[in-house]
Parts: C-alpha cells; sequence; structure tokens
C-alpha cells in the first residue's frame, strides 16, 4: 500500500517527542508499505536530512513555512 504522512515538523532528527513519535511510526510503517512524506520546514538548511528519511521513504518532499511576525497585520 502507498501511504501518504504529512508531518507539521521534519522528523528527523528524532530529537523531540513529536518527532521521535513520526519518526519511528515512519520506521515501522516503511517495513511493509510505501511511504511518501510531506513535511513542513523552517527553513531550507533543515534538508540536509533528506538523505537519513529516504532510507525510509519513497520520496520526501518539504514545504518552507513562512512564519509571519505578530506585529505584521
Amino acid at each position: 500500500m502507498k501511504i501518504l504522512i504529512i508531518c507539521p515538523e521534519l522528523p528527523y532528527p528524532p530529537d523531540a517527542g513529536a518527532k521521535i513519535r513520526h519518526f519511528n511510526l515512519i520506521k515501522r510503517i516503511a517495513l511493509r508499505h510505501e511511504v511518501s512524506l510531506v513535511s513542513l520546514v523552517d527553513s531550507f538548511e533543515e534538508e540536509r536530512f533528506i538523505p537519513e528519511l529516504k532510507r525510509f521513504c519513497s520520496q520526501v518532499e518539504t514545504v518552507l513555512l513562512k512564519r509571519r511576525s505578530k506585529l505584521a497585520h
């Protein structure tokens, strides 16, 4: 089965609660299914972790999250 996982942050490195959970979920699902990942990132510097995620995902796409200042209205 092909499965798409959408994460609010890149799940690698797994160093905090939700990232650990998402990373382990991806690893387990990838044992039996084809996993594609779409993840929000704060900067394109995080894309250096994509090769590690591609060990488990057939496709990894990132979307740059543009944070707006609370003063910008």
